[in-house]
């Protein structure tokens, strides 16, 4: 969910600003006034940390899904844990998604399933 979740967020916002425009706005149209604004580098970073992020949920999730071995159990929920915490602050304080931070906290609680 983390890896979908800025690809939906930035969907969703061009529905609002389309909606608020009253016509369809361009993706070229809203990243040329990302960039004019300043803000480029903080969505493309934001989307690139949901991305490894979610990359990395996903890894952990296989690893606690087909492991059998209880040493690396733990370190992994562990990992779950913080993994998914990490991205739902993240995707609230840079896109300002609900959807990464619903993917985040999913991850999280994952890993707390995991511990037990």
């Amino acid at each position: 969910m983390l890896i979908l979740a800025p690809f939906i967020a930035l969907l969703l916002i061009q529905v609002v600003v389309s909606s608020m425009a009253g016509r369809t706005v361009s993706w070229g149209e809203m990243m040329d006034a990302v960039a004019e604004t300043g803000l480029m580098a903080i969505v493309c970073g934001g989307v690139f940390i949901d991305v490894v992020l979610g990359l990395v949920a996903f890894g952990l999730g296989y690893r606690l899904r087909n492991g059998n071995n209880a040493d690396l159990t733990k370190p992994a929920a562990l990992a779950a844990i913080i993994v998914g915490a990490v991205g739902a602050f993240l995707s609230m304080a840079i896109l300002g998604g609900i959807i990464g931070a619903i993917g985040g906290l999913l991850v999280a609680v994952g890993g707390a399933f995991g511990l037990l």
